[in-house]
C-alpha cells in the first residue's frame, strides 16, 4: 500500500501527458486553420453546401460520410480540391465543390477544423448485435407461453420437443407457420396459437430464442454416432453444415438437438407428415437403424453460433481462413473434402484463385450463373463470408486425382492452343480472374463449355469460343485438361489487423491522431466510411500512389478489420 500514492501520481502524470499532447495538437490545428481560411465564412458556406451530409457539427450527418470536426484543415482543403481534379471520383461531391472557389474551400476547412465535436466512431456500434426484425425483450415476455414445452430459455427438457435456443430466426418463422397452418402434423397444440400470435409476435419470439445459449441435450439416443457421422458427411452436410451447424438462415442447425426429436422428425419425412421434396427423397433411402445413428450423431454435436454478424473481429481471433473452413462444411458434401471433388459434373475448388472463386460465387448469387442448387445455397452469404470461403478453398492442396474424360487427350492438347492464352500453359492460369483448368473434372468442363455455348453463362469471349466447338472437340479438351496436374495457388494469407495498422500508423499516428496536416485523423472515424475509402483506393477511384500501394494487396476482410480497429479508438 505504501507505493499506492506514487502509483496514482504516475497514472495521473501519464494521463496528463496524453491530454497535454492532444491539447498541443489541437492548438497547432487551430493555428493552421487560421492560415487556411476564415472559419466564420466557412460556417455560412457549410450550412448550405456541406451540412446535409456531414452535419453542421461535422459529425452527425448522413451515415457513412466522414466525420470532419477537428480534422486537419490542410487535409480538408486539399481533399475538396481533389474532387475538382478527379483524384477522387464522387459525382455528388464534385458537383458540390465545383461551385466553391479555392478561398471558399479554405474557409470550409477552417470551420470544420475549429469544431470540437466528439467522434462516436464504432465504439458503441461495434458492440451491438446484428439488426433483427424482432425485439428480443418483447419476445422474452411472449416466450412464457412456449416455456412449458420448449423451456423458457429454449432448452427443452422433453425428449420429443425440439430445442429453440440459437435457432435461426428465418427458419423459426418458417417452421412456426408450418405448424400454425397445419402443414406439419404431430403437434396439435401448436395450431391453437394461430389466432393469438401476430407476425410481430413471431419476429419477437424468433429474436429472443436466437439469442439464447443452448445447453447440451441429455437425450443423445442409443444409436452409433460414428456410423451416423459417415452418413451425415455424405448426405446432410451440404445443407445442415459441418457437424450440424447450419450457416443458411432457412435451414435448421441440428447440432445438440434431442435425438428423440430428430428421430421423430426424420420419420415424419418418411411418412410424408412433413413434405419437402429434397428431404423426402433422402429419407426414403434410410433404414430405421440409419435414422437412429444420424439422430445420435447430431445430438452429440456442439451447437455453435453461425449467423452472419455485422461486427468485425479486431483481436487475436481474426482468422478468415479458419472461419472459411467452417462455412465450407456445407459445401464439402458436394465439392468433396477440402474442395477436391471426385463427382463428375461437380467442380473441384482447389487450384482456383480466391478472386475467381469470389467472382463465381457472386455470379451464382446474382443470377449470372443460373443453377437451381447453388443459388439458394449461397444466397445468404455476405461479401466477407464469400471471401472467407474463397480463401479457404484456395489455400487447400489439389488432389492428384480427378474425373477423367471420354475424349482423346492428345487431340485435346492440339485444340487447347487457343485456350492457353487466357487459361495458361497446360491449363494453369496466371490470371487471378481466369480459372485454372488443369486437373478439373472432365464432366464439369464439358458442362461448363456447353453452358457458355448455350449462353447460360454470361461471358462474351467464352460464349463465342464455345459456339465454335463441336461435340468431339469439347470431349477432347475436357480429357486433356483433366489429365493435367493441378497446381496449388499462391495465396497471401490474411494478416492480423495489428500488423496492418502498424504500417498505417507511420503516417496516421500511433493512436490514429495524426499531427501531420497531410494525413487525416482516423481514430473514431466512421467505420463504414473508412472501409469505403480503403476500397476506393484499392479500386483506383481515389488517386494517391502511397494509399493505392498500401491497399491494393488487402483482402476485404482485412479492410473491414482495419476500419473497425480505427473506428473503435477513442
Amino acid at each position: 500500500m505504501k507505493y499506492l500514492p506514487w502509483l496514482l501520481i504516475a497514472i495521473l502524470f501519464n494521463f496528463s501527458g496524453c491530454s497535454n499532447e492532444q491539447e498541443k495538437q489541437r492548438e497547432a490545428r487551430l493555428a493552421a486553420a487560421a492560415k487556411v481560411g476564415d472559419a466564420a465564412k466557412g460556417q455560412q458556406i457549410a450550412a448550405t453546401s456541406c451540412a446535409l451530409c456531414h452535419g453542421e457539427d461535422g459529425v452527425h450527418g448522413t451515415p457513412g460520410t466522414p466525420f470532419l470536426a477537428g480534422q486537419q484543415p490542410d487535409y480538408i482543403r486539399d481533399t475538396l480540391r481533389s474532387y475538382i481534379n478527379a483524384d477522387r471520383n464522387d459525382p455528388s461531391m464534385r458537383e458540390a465543390v465545383t461551385a466553391l472557389s479555392l478561398e471558399d474551400m479554405g474557409d470550409v476547412a477552417a470551420y470544420y477544423a475549429n469544431l470540437h465535436t466528439d467522434w462516436p466512431g464504432a465504439g458503441k456500434q461495434a458492440k451491438t448485435k446484428p439488426a433483427a426484425k424482432g425485439n428480443s425483450q418483447a419476445g422474452q415476455d411472449k416466450a412464457k407461453v412456449c416455456g412449458s414445452c420448449h423451456g423458457y430459455d429454449g432448452n427443452s427438457s422433453q425428449p420429443e420437443i425440439p430445442n429453440l435456443a440459437l435457432l435461426q430466426p428465418s427458419y423459426f418463422i418458417k417452421a412456426l407457420n408450418y405448424y400454425l397452418d397445419g402443414d406439419r402434423i404431430g403437434a396439435a397444440i401448436m395450431r391453437h396459437f394461430k389466432q393469438t400470435l401476430t407476425r410481430q409476435d413471431m419476429d419477437n419470439l424468433a429474436a429472443y430464442f436466437a439469442e439464447q445459449k443452448p445447453s447440451a441435450t441429455t437425450f443423445t439416443g442409443n444409436g452409433n454416432a460414428g456410423k451416423g457421422e459417415k452418413l451425415a458427411d455424405q448426405l446432410c452436410v451440404g445443407c445442415h453444415g459441418k457437424e450440424g451447424n447450419s450457416y443458411h438462415p432457412d435451414i435448421p442447425s441440428l447440432a445438440g438437438q434431442s435425438a428423440n426429436y430428430l428421430n421423430k422428425a426424420l420419420n415424419a419425412y418418411v411418412s410424408r407428415e412433413r413434405k419437402d421434396p429434397m428431404m423426402n427423397s433422402i429419407v426414403d433411402k434410410l433404414t430405421p437403424e440409419v435414422i437412429t445413428n444420424l439422430a445420435t450423431y447430431y445430438a452429440t454435436r456442439k451447437p455453435e453460433q453461425t449467423r452472419p454478424s455485422t461486427t468485425v473481429s479486431v483481436s487475436a481471433d481474426f482468422a478468415p481462413v479458419a472461419q472459411g473452413e467452417k462455412i465450407a462444411g456445407a459445401c464439402n458434401g458436394c465439392h468433396g473434402a477440402r474442395g477436391n471433388s471426385l463427382t463428375g459434373e461437380i467442380p473441384r475448388l482447389t487450384g482456383l484463385s480466391p478472386q475467381y472463386l469470389v467472382a463465381a460465387i457472386s455470379a451464382y448469387q446474382k443470377g449470372g450463373r443460373p443453377h437451381a442448387t447453388m443459388q439458394p445455397l449461397v444466397s445468404h452469404l455476405n461479401a466477407l463470408d464469400v471471401e472467407k470461403l474463397a480463401l479457404y478453398y484456395a489455400s487447400q492442396a489439389p488432389s492428384p486425382d480427378s474425373v477423367q474424360g471420354r475424349g482423346n487427350a492428345a487431340q485435346g492438347e492440339k485444340a487447347a492452343d487457343s485456350c492457353f492464352g487466357c487459361h495458361g500453359a497446360k491449363g494453369v492460369s496466371e490470371q487471378a480472374l481466369t480459372p485454372s483448368l488443369a486437373g478439373q473434372n472432365a464432366d464439369y468442363l464439358i458442362a461448363a463449355i456447353q453452358a457458355y455455348a448455350k449462353g447460360e453463362r454470361n461471358h462474351k469471349d467464352m460464349q463465342n469460343a464455345a459456339k465454335e466447338l463441336d461435340k468431339q472437340t469439347i470431349l477432347n479438351l475436357a480429357s486433356y485438361f483433366a489429365a493435367q496436374k493441378a497446381e496449388p495457388v499462391k495465396v497471401r494469407q490474411p494478416e492480423s489487423p495489428q500488423q496492418i495498422v502498424d504500417r498505417c500508423n507511420r503516417c496516421h499516428g500511433e493512436t490514429g491522431h495524426s499531427s501531420d496536416p497531410r494525413h487525416p485523423r482516423l481514430a473514431g472515424q466512421s467505420q463504414e466510411y473508412l472501409a469505403k475509402a480503403l476500397t476506393e483506393y484499392q479500386q483506383g477511384k481515389r488517386i494517391n500512389v502511397l494509399m493505392q500501394a498500401m491497399s491494393e494487396v488487402l483482402w476485404q476482410n482485412e479492410i473491414a478489420a482495419v476500419a473497425a480497429y480505427y473506428a473503435n479508438l477513442p
